[in-house]
Order: structure tokens, then C-alpha cells, then sequence
């Protein structure tokens, strides 16, 4: 073999095992790209390793997007300038329209020279400042859908030979049918999800539905119970044999739906709710009735902006026979509540129990009775900053003793005689007077009471 054959033959042999390295790549690279679903990691890596298999100075791919007419620059490698990786390149300009539209390689040893595509100054301004000089560029093709182009350039002048156009066009061939297929997979994947968000919303209807099918029975049970008919026989209600207690809760008449739907919601299985009287009714299974109908006025209170709504709750055992007169009694409870000028609170009623018989309802006539029989005390303390209607209440808790009354009030038995005597002086004498006293210890308590469910209504 002469020594020209035996060159020739050894430069065939070192193509032959190139060729070999870089279809192994190129079959890893599919292998490999096949398994990833996230197109923007597809894309990395098939940049990435179209770069390691040219060699050249820079890679990137350009996709196609909306109607396939304008393209972008997705994912670089080598580049050096900002403005080259996210370049946009308009419909009909630049070489990657070119390989877009014909559908097959193009190469261009100078991009200055080029002639095959029209150039566009932004494009070759950024080219410029990138320093790219020669390219060859492939389509990223499936079936009849171009999905952008895969370019190799140097940034000298430089021929790429039909070896380089055929290990690019097959990597790019390889790298659509992979990006083509995550697509697939990531529209499939999307369709998946808003199914299944669709089917979720469907489960929250479904079961709202529900929920409201069941308070509703809840509801005409109660009213069943209130009423005195004997209530239909519901496994899924689980009703119980008696409460621990019920609430009345005072809310305007407007509001009224929405308030016994928020009511619902917060008394949950701890008791019934339902539409009593222009009120919303809670029939308690829960064990500090008080402490829960506050939690539920406030959540109402809050969910409807009326900080004013006010509810009496009422902490007794009652057979299912007794809930009416419970019920009632609470709302008597609760008309007393404006009379004593009291609302955003819940007040137990067994603090209004004395005197639902004593106090009128409307609020000018409770003051009128207050201010008739302690209108002088009242004024004195006020203006002299006493505890005269206080010390008049412990001496009636005291059984009108004297000393019991200091006891209570943590001062002299003669600090309370002074007291009673200025009382007396100021109130002509109707401590002495049976009728009078009886009228005046009621007065007293009415007054204390008002006071003291106006500081526990207090934030």
C-alpha cells in the first residue's frame, strides 16, 4: 500500500470512528430526551448537547410560535450577549424564517453576504454585537408541523461540510419528534388538570348541594320540634332526645336569610338552626351554650358587617317538649335587650329572669321608671362621682342589713348608715314607705342589671 493510500485509508478510518462517536450521542440523546416530559428542560438539553456534539462556538434553537410565522429564541448556548437570548425574529426575515419556510438546511459562510434571506437591522445589529460570523441552520420539523430551527454557528468564517448539515438535521430530527411529544404530553397533562379541576368543582357543588339539602331538613325538623308536631323520622339527622340549651339571635330582617346561613355554618353538628319568627333559632347539643352562641354571633356579626347584633342564649336542659317555651322566653329576654340599650353581645338569660314581669319593653318607658323612682341618686352620683345606687344594691342583696352591705362593699357600717340616710333624703323618705321601697328595689336592680350587661357587651 502506497504511502497516499495508507493515508487516505487511515483519515477514512478516523471518520469512520468519529461518525460512530457522534451517532452513539446522538442515540443517547434521543434515549435520554425521551424520558423527559417538561419542555423547557427538553429544550436545555437539546441545546446542551447539540453544542457538545458541533462543536462550534455557539448553539441555539429558535421556535415557532402563535401561527408559526414569527419565531424566538428559546434556549442558547455559548452566547455572550444578553439581547441574542430572547431575540424575536418576524415573519419572512432573518435566517431562521428561511429555514422555517423551505423546510430544509441552510448554510451561509458570511452572514454579511447573505442574499437568500432578507436581513432586518435589529436582527443583524445583534448578530453584530454577538460577533457570529458563518451559519447553518436546520428545521425542527414533524410531519407537517415546523416547530422552529436549530442553528450551530462560528464566529469566524467557516464551510459546513454536508457531514455537519446531516449530524445536525438527524439530532434535529430526533430532538422535534421528542419536543413534539412533550407537548403532546404537556397539553394532555393540562386537559388532565382542568378535568380534574372541573371534577373537583363538581364535588364542591355537589356536596354544597348537600350540605344545604341537609340543613333544610335540619331546619324543618327544628321547626317540627318548636311547634309541637312530632318530627319525622330521619336517620341522617341523628336528632337527639333533648337539648342543652337554645339562642335567639335578633338580626335585621333583610339579612335574616344570609344570617341563618352563617349560623348554620358555625354551629355545624353542635345544634339545629332554623328561621323562627324573623329570628334565627339555635336549638344547642353543645355544653357551654353561652360561650358558643357568642362565638356564632360574632361570626355572623362579622361575615354581615353589624357589629350590632345582639343574642340571649339560654343554658338549660330541654326535653324536645320544652324547646318552645325555652324558645320563647329567650325572645322575651332579647326584646329587653334594646330597653336596656344593650347590642353587640351575648347576655344569658338567666340575668333577665326577675323581671320580665317588671320591665316594660320599650326603651324611653324602662328609663322614665328608672329615672322616676332613682332620678336624685342618679344625679348625685353622677355629679359627685358616688356609689349610692351601688351601696343600694347591697344593702337590698344583704337582706337590707347594714353590716352584710359593708361586708359586700369592703367599707365601714357607717360609711353605708351615711349613705343610706343621704338615699333616704335625697329620695324623700321611700325607704321607709313599703310600697315605695319594693318600686325602688326594683328600680335599683333593673338599673344595675343595665349596667352590667352594657360593660359585658364592652369589646
Amino acid at each position: 500500500m502506497t504511502d497516499d493510500a495508507l493515508t487516505a485509508a487511515l483519515a477514512e478510518n478516523a471518520r469512520l470512528r468519529r461518525r460512530a462517536a457522534e451517532l452513539e450521542a446522538l442515540f443517547s440523546t434521543a434515549r435520554e430526551l425521551v424520558r423527559l416530559r417538561d419542555v423547557d428542560e427538553v429544550l436545555r438539553r437539546l441545546v446542551d448537547r447539540a453544542h457538545s456534539l458541533m462543536g462550534t462556538d455557539v448553539t441555539y434553537l429558535s421556535e415557532a410560535e402563535g401561527d408559526g410565522e414569527e419565531l424566538r429564541v428559546r434556549y442558547t448556548a455559548g452566547t455572550v450577549t444578553p439581547e441574542f437570548r430572547d431575540l424575536r425574529v418576524p415573519a419572512g426575515v432573518g435566517l431562521a424564517s428561511l429555514v422555517v419556510r423551505t423546510r430544509a438546511p441552510v448554510r451561509v459562510p458570511r452572514y454579511t453576504a447573505m442574499s437568500e434571506a432578507p436581513h432586518d437591522s435589529h436582527i443583524d445589529e445583534v448578530v453584530q454585537a454577538e460577533g457570529l460570523v458563518s451559519f447553518l441552520g436546520v428545521p425542527l420539523a414533524v410531519g407537517e408541523e415546523v416547530l422552529g430551527a436549530l442553528f450551530a454557528c462560528n464566529r469566524s468564517p467557516h464551510e459546513f461540510s454536508p457531514e455537519q448539515v446531516l449530524l445536525l438535521s438527524a439530532f434535529a430530527d430526533h430532538a422535534a419528534a421528542v419536543l413534539h411529544s412533550a407537548r403532546l404530553l404537556a397539553a394532555a397533562s393540562s386537559a388532565t388538570a382542568r378535568a380534574e379541576d372541573a371534577y373537583r368543582e363538581l364535588e364542591r357543588h355537589l356536596s354544597a348541594s348537600a350540605l344545604a339539602m341537609l340543613a333544610e331538613k335540619r331546619a324543618g325538623w327544628l321547626l317540627d320540634v318548636i311547634d309541637g308536631r312530632a318530627p319525622a323520622g330521619d336517620d341522617a339527622l341523628a336528632t337527639p332526645a333533648e337539648f342543652t340549651g337554645c339562642a335567639v339571635l335578633a338580626v335585621p330582617p333583610r339579612t335574616l336569610v344570609d344570617a341563618v346561613r352563617y349560623t348554620e355554618r358555625a354551629v355545624g353538628d353542635g345544634g339545629y338552626v332554623a328561621a323562627w319568627n324573623g329570628r334565627v333559632a339555635i336549638a344547642w347539643t353543645a355544653a357551654d351554650v353561652v360561650a358558643e352562641t357568642e362565638r356564632v354571633r360574632r361570626v355572623v356579626a362579622d361575615t354581615l358587617r353589624d357589629p350590632s347584633l345582639a343574642a340571649v342564649a339560654l343554658r338549660r336542659e330541654l326535653p324536645m317538649a320544652e324547646l318552645r317555651a325555652g324558645l320563647d322566653r329567650t325572645a322575651r329576654d332579647l326584646d329587653l335587650l334594646p330597653a336596656l340599650g344593650v347590642s353587640g353581645a351575648t347576655v344569658s338569660s338567666d340575668a333577665f329572669a326577675p323581671y320580665q314581669v317588671l320591665a316594660p319593653m320599650d326603651p324611653a318607658a324602662l328609663d322614665g321608671f328608672i329615672a322616676e323612682l332613682l332620678g336624685p341618686v342618679l344625679a348625685w352620683d353622677e355629679r359627685r362621682g358616688t356609689a349610692l345606687v351601688e351601696t343600694l344594691g347591697a344593702y337590698f342583696d344583704a337582706g337590707e342589713s347594714r353590716g352584710a352591705a359593708a361586708d359586700a362593699l369592703r367599707i365601714h357600717p357607717n360609711t353605708v348608715q351615711q349613705r343610706l340616710d343621704r338615699i333616704q333624703h335625697l329620695l324623700d323618705g321611700a325607704l321607709a314607705e313599703p310600697e315605695r321601697r319594693f318600686r325602688v328595689q326594683a328600680a335599683v336592680r333593673l338599673e344595675l342589671l343595665r349596667r352590667s350587661v352594657r360593660a359585658a357587651a364592652r369589646p
